[in-house]
C-alpha cells in the first residue's frame, strides 16, 4: 500500500473515536502499524481497521452494558 494513503495519527484517532494520547499508546503497545516520517508518524490504514474491528467498545462514565441476544 503507498505511504501517501497512511493517515496521521489525529486522523485514526478520529476514524477510531479514541484521543490522540491513546492513538500514540495503541501505536507503542504494537496494536497500530506506524512510521515515523518528517512530518510525524503515518499510521497504516489497514490496521486501523483491524484494530477498529477487534477492539473493545468504549463505555463511558455512567453508560451501561447492554446485553444483546443472537438467535
Amino acid at each position: 500500500m503507498e505511504i501517501l494513503q497512511w493517515l496521521t495519527v489525529p486522523t485514526a484517532a478520529k476514524r477510531l473515536g479514541i484521543s490522540a494520547v491513546s492513538t500514540y499508546r495503541s501505536i507503542e503497545r504494537g496494536r497500530l502499524h506506524a512510521v515515523p516520517t518528517p512530518l510525524g508518524l503515518l499510521v497504516d490504514p489497514s490496521s486501523v481497521e483491524d484494530y477498529a474491528r477487534t477492539r473493545r467498545p468504549v463505555r463511558h462514565k455512567g453508560e451501561r452494558v447492554r446485553a444483546t441476544v443472537t438467535a
